[in-house]
């Protein structure tokens, strides 16, 4: 079985940016959390030069633990 960690970290290499950065928040919602953003950073420095790990490093910067839902996540990317 994978982390939910983890599995971001694989997701890395075919999302968009902006759907990663919405993943990761879900993962770290304030709502029972599947991850906290520790784990997920973490991951991302496990993944070493891996596919995606660029994505990984600039998407992490942008989660936000204690969101709430995709669109605040999106609106909080557009402005």
């Amino acid at each position: 079985m994978i982390s939910p960690a983890r599995t971001w970290t694989q997701l890395a290499a075919i999302l968009a940016y902006e759907d990663l950065v919405v993943a990761g928040d879900h993962l770290v919602r304030r709502k029972r959390p599947l991850c906290s953003l520790v784990e997920l950073s973490a991951a991302v420095v496990s993944m070493g030069p891996a596919r995606g790990a660029r994505a990984a490093r600039r998407a992490i910067v942008d989660i936000r633990p204690g969101t709430d839902s995709p669109m605040e996540t999106r609106l909080r990317m557009l402005l």
